[in-house]
Parts: structure tokens; C-alpha cells; sequence
């Protein structure tokens, strides 16, 4: 039953990591203008989300309390919880319209390598609870990533 509680938060979280890239693009293609490097400083929580590093915080406590049987309900909990979160963020603020593949090629490419990083590190029969960290820690990293493929692409577009 664990095992299949691990997997279902993996899957769950892939379709996160797919979500929040998405999200994080649509966001970035918003506020275009605003993506230098006085944005880090005006506005700091568009680089790094609260709501991640509080779910990290949580988990990271709660593993080192606890009985690890409840790590993974405690995990898929916090990623239906983000999920819920995205979703309710894009369609309260961005609109429903088609993300251009073509521009974004990058972040996507950084997608496929975040989940190739998790599968190999799941087949090396690394322990959950790290696997689970790592994942959530990634999350924080998601709206950077996006940043700095910004910031590149518009430094050799000019």
C-alpha cells in the first residue's frame, strides 16, 4: 500500500512540476517588463514562493517527529495542495490561452530533466523521505529557473 502511495505522489507531482512550469511562464509572459534584476528586489516572492518553502519547512519537521509510515499521506496531501493552489491561480489570473513551445523550449527541457533526476534517483532505491524533499525543495526552484531562462534569452535577443 506504501509503495503505491509514493508512486501516486510522484505522478501527482509531475503533473505539479507541469502545472507550476506553466503557470510560472504565463506569469513571466504577464509581467515581461518587470524581469531584471531590480525585480529581485522590489518583489523577492516572485522568485521564491512562501507557500513552498512553508510546505518544505512542514514536511521537513513532521519526518523528523514522526513515524515515517505517515510520510507519504503527509506528502501527497501537501502536493494536492499545490496542485489545487496552481489551478486555482491560473484561471483567477491568467488566462486559459496556449503556451508557445517554441520560445519556451528551455523550461520544458528543464522539466523533462527534473523528472528524469527523480526517476533515476527513485530506481537507485533512494530512501522516500529524501526523494520527497528533493522534490519539494525543486519546487522552490521552479520560478528561478524560469527567471534566469529569461533573463538569457533576453541578454542574446538584444
Amino acid at each position: 500500500m506504501y509503495k503505491t502511495i509514493d508512486y501516486f505522489g510522484f505522478i501527482l507531482w509531475v503533473i505539479y512540476l507541469i502545472l507550476f512550469m506553466n503557470r510560472e511562464i504565463k506569469r513571466k509572459n504577464k509581467y515581461i517588463e518587470e524581469y531584471n534584476f531590480k525585480m529581485i528586489i522590489n518583489k523577492p516572492f516572485h522568485l521564491i514562493r512562501i507557500d513552498s518553502v512553508f510546505f518544505l519547512i512542514v514536511y521537513f519537521i513532521y519526518s523528523n517527529l514522526s513515524d515515517n509510515r505517515l510520510l507519504p499521506y503527509l506528502y501527497v496531501i501537501i502536493i494536492i495542495t499545490n496542485i489545487v493552489y496552481v489551478l486555482y491561480d491560473m484561471s483567477d489570473n491568467y488566462k486559459l490561452d496556449k503556451i508557445k513551445f517554441r520560445n519556451e523550449i528551455f523550461n520544458y527541457l528543464a522539466i523533462i530533466l527534473l523528472i528524469i533526476i527523480i526517476i533515476i534517483t527513485l530506481l537507485l532505491k533512494v530512501d522516500l523521505n529524501n526523494i520527497c524533499i528533493l522534490t519539494l525543495t525543486l519546487n522552490l526552484f521552479i520560478p528561478i529557473w524560469v527567471w534566469i531562462v529569461n533573463m538569457i534569452k533576453n541578454k542574446y535577443n538584444n
